[in-house]
């Protein structure tokens, strides 16, 4: 009724963000891959490494790996063709995040955060606990197939994202304060 109290803290913090130590192309997909799901199973994974080394080809990746990812990477003798980046604050996440084209996750708290701040997500699972970002169309669920995740990022290109007062407007908090002050 309020709004979601998640989004007033990502604007707070869309203040503080900063930049990577390196530097970054702003013409960049933001890929996070971290649950067991897709890491632990060789097969998703080795799917999912071969989607994002083709999907460099034509695109910056910005891959901020995991250390459960980049280990399951080594023990299935798999190969990135382009080089992920070491792991990130959330200063420096939000940041990313803001200034990527697209981001491509199995991550549930990142799909919202990319809505936040106006960035169509690929969902890298079968499912989602954020069904409303679906249905609006902002989020497609991918999986881990190359093909969906294609037509995935394809649907979603250049795609902007119109309405975001799905969480509110972000006063939540003081929403919130008043209530309880005149209770």
């Amino acid at each position: 009724n309020v709004g979601d109290i998640m989004y007033d803290g990502a604007l707070f913090y869309s203040k503080l963000a900063k930049s990577p130590q390196r530097s970054i192309d702003t013409d960049f997909y933001l890929i996070t891959v971290h649950r067991a799901e897709n890491t632990n199973d060789y097969l998703k994974l080795k799917s999912i490494v071969q989607t994002l080394n083709n999907l460099s080809q034509e695109k910056t990746i910005i891959f901020p790996i995991h250390p459960r990812t980049k280990k399951k990477i080594k023990e299935f003798n798999l190969e990135l063709t382009f080089e992920p980046i070491e792991p990130v604050g959330y200063l420096e996440m939000v940041w990313l995040i803001k200034n990527s084209k697209m981001v491509i996750t199995d991550s549930g708290g990142l799909q919202k955060e990319a809505f936040f701040f106006g960035k169509p997500c690929v969902t890298l699972r079968e499912e989602t606990e954020w069904i409303e970002l679906v249905e609006s169309g902002y989020n497609v669920l991918a999986g881990h197939s190359e093909d969906k995740i294609r037509k995935s990022v394809n649907l979603l290109e250049g795609k902007k994202i119109e309405n975001k007062s799905l969480y509110g407007d972000g006063r939540t908090a003081k929403k919130i304060i008043d209530i309880l002050y005149n209770l």
